[in-house]
């Protein structure tokens, strides 16, 4: 009993293992990336999804590998055309990477508070400090100068 299921469970793995290194020979120039789709689609069986729009906006692809496994494929294509892939059982989904935006270093500005803190006598409060009021977060760090 324990030899045929240790059996069976070695069975699956390997059929699993299979299915997730289907290999592919693609040789394309000069082509729409869905002539690569339709390699892969013919030689694995692997169903690809894609918006029509994203198809739009890439260029051609020039490629050739033999017996390379479908999601090394994948990675050298797509990447420079700036989308990324999805598997999921035998569907490839085809997906736009996020656009990263370069941000340029923001430098703190410091508001400098100055004034005289009294009571309602008009005589100065020792060791007093001064609160922003705000209810968003403070944009930038305050800077209190001493009393006069």
């Amino acid at each position: 009993m324990k030899l045929s299921t240790s059996l069976l469970l070695i069975g699956f793995l390997h059929v699993s293992a299979a299915a997730s290194s289907q290999k592919v020979t693609v040789t394309v120039r000069n082509a729409p990336l869905t002539e690569i789709f339709k390699a892969i689609q013919r030689q694995s069986g692997y169903i690809v999804f894609y918006n029509n729009e994203l198809m739009q906006r890439t260029v051609p692809v020039t490629y050739s590998g033999r017996a390379v496994p479908v999601r090394e494929v994948l990675e050298q294509v797509l990447e420079p055309q700036g989308l990324k892939f999805a598997i999921e059982d035998k569907t490839i989904f085809l997906l736009a990477m996020p656009r990263v935006y370069p941000v340029a270093p923001v430098e703190a500005q410091f508001l400098t508070v100055a004034g005289r803190v009294t009571d309602r006598g008009g005589n100065a409060l020792a060791g007093v400090s001064v609160k922003s009021k705000a209810r968003t977060a403070v944009r930038r760090p305050m800077k209190t100068a001493s009393s006069r």
